[in-house]
């Protein structure tokens, strides 16, 4: 993560959804506001706070969660949640119509990128238009975190296993 003088060290951005739930919960199970900044946000104010109400509520330690309000197809809102975090943690899909434009916020803001994606083509898109222009700003996206790609990661690891017990003498 980079070191820059931000308000939040990550915003969970689509966190009222399922897995934005799961994510939110996450974080703050495991870290303290003294470790690790974060902040809840998406569209529907009255959800967000009921979020970040229950999960203050469920861990002692968080007093406060704040919210930052978008919406995926507002590019200035977007651009506003990229310039306030260093590191964005999406849940919005679909990617192909909902992750582009922030993508590109990120990188103009200089704001590291996540998500959980398994968009394939739409990741493809994004490596070849996106790629020099993420390097340049020293910005890093990193697409299917977890979620979506946790099906295929362990079939490679189970076939890995596989070949290399089977190759054995």
């Amino acid at each position: 993560m980079q070191s820059q003088n931000r308000e939040f060290d990550i915003v969970i951005w689509g966190a009222t959804g399922f897995v934005g739930q799961l994510v939110a919960e996450h974080f703050t199970r495991e870290y303290t506001p003294a470790e690790l900044t974060v902040a809840l946000s998406g569209r529907n104010e009255t959800a967000l706070e009921e979020l970040a109400h229950r999960l203050c509520t469920d861990h002692e330690d968080w007093d406060d969660l704040p919210i930052v309000l978008g919406d995926a197809t507002d590019k200035p809102s977007l651009d506003d949640l990229a310039e306030r975090t260093n590191v964005v943690c999406t849940t919005v899909g679909p990617y192909t119509t909902y992750g582009t434009a922030l993508v590109e916020a990120c990188i103009e803001a200089g704001t590291d990128y996540c998500d959980l994606t398994g968009e394939i083509t739409w990741i493809r898109e994004m490596i070849d238009r996106y790629h020099d222009r993420a390097v340049e700003a020293d910005v890093r996206i990193v697409h299917s975190c977890g979620f979506d790609s946790i099906p295929a990661d362990l079939g490679t690891q189970l076939a890995q296993t596989y070949a290399v017990t089977s190759s054995s003498p």
